[in-house]
């Protein structure tokens, strides 16, 4: 291992260190070089992006009707609903029905 000298203060360091341990100034600038990535974000499908917002939208749609469908109520209608109805008593009408007898046209009857 061999003992190299410290740009910034001067002192004697390792070879393989990476830092100076009196100064911490990087001994090699090549080593901590940033590295720079470049992510090109521009689409080259030709609008892709409005189909995704058309089927996100679409999608949302659905979604709410589904939710709708599922705990809507309907109080216009009791299908399904059960009605629990108590009778103490049945009152009698207070006068007898009396069946009322009818004349059929085109029948003689003697």
């Amino acid at each position: 291992m061999s003992m190299v000298q410290c740009s910034e203060c001067g002192q004697q360091i390792s070879s393989s260190a990476v830092t100076c341990p009196n100064c911490g100034r990087p001994r090699g600038h090549a080593a901590f070089a940033p590295e720079v990535v470049v992510v090109d974000q521009t689409s080259d499908d030709g609008g892709s992006g409005f189909f995704s917002v058309i089927v996100g939208l679409a999608g949302g749609v659905l979604f709410f009707a589904a939710l709708l469908f599922l705990f809507g109520s309907s109080t216009s209608s009791t299908t399904g609903k059960n009605i629990n109805v108590k009778i103490d008593k049945v009152e009698e009408p207070s006068e007898p029905h009396r069946e009322v007898p009818t004349q059929r046209s085109g029948s003689n009857s003697k």
